[in-house]
């Protein structure tokens, strides 16, 4: 059996040519493509409904994840679904991914929170496009929201006595001392300072 497999302007294009000789499948393959720059050939739609490969890559994401990621994809697709539910994988498009970011951020969604299910679904269209199940993902095509970077906080000079006379008259937190005066000077992070 040959199969043909190209693209075009960005987009793949696959199909079964059959059992036929090598010569017959290169000029199938030239129709094909030439269909295609005259935009005369669409390849096949697949319908895939979102709930139910939702619920496939939950299978999955609680299988090859750690319980805490399997988690927020749960939480997320809980999200996505109350906007993409009932839709099939080949009707969400970049248009409406920047919907449903506009609708989170009017619900008060913070950036971060909008980018985690966003992080989400791109995955869950690449795992869609490997399992054959989708043809594009269009989660590519869509900027992620700039997330507020977070203000360093740093002790001041009441707190760093404070922490120290609480180090040293506790009984159970001596062997602190040393520890804690090292990170204040030095500014290391914890696996360095021990």
């Amino acid at each position: 059996s040959w199969y043909f497999n190209f693209y075009e302007d960005g987009k793949r294009y696959t199909e079964r040519v059959g059992q036929v000789s090598k010569s017959v499948a290169e000029e199938k393959l030239a129709i094909k493509r030439s269909e295609v720059i005259r935009g005369e050939w669409k390849p096949k739609k697949i319908r895939t409904p979102f709930d139910k490969f939702k619920e496939q890559y939950l299978e999955w994401s609680k299988g090859n994840k750690k319980p805490g990621s399997s988690l927020r994809d749960k939480c997320s697709l809980k999200h996505l679904s109350r906007f993409f539910g009932g839709k099939t994988l080949s009707e969400i498009s970049s248009f409406s991914i920047e919907t449903y970011k506009l609708a989170r951020k009017k619900e008060g969604a913070e950036p971060a929170t909008i980018n985690r299910e966003l992080g989400c679904l791109r995955h869950m269209f690449n795992m869609a496009l490997k399992w054959k199940k989708a043809q594009v993902n269009p989660v590519r095509e869509v900027k992620f929201l700039k997330e507020p970077k977070e203000k360093e906080r740093i002790l001041t000079e009441e707190e760093e006595t404070r922490l120290l006379e609480a180090v040293r008259t506790g009984h159970k937190a001596k062997h602190l001392e040393a520890i804690i005066i090292t990170a204040l000077n030095t500014g290391m992070r914890k696996g360095e300072v021990l």
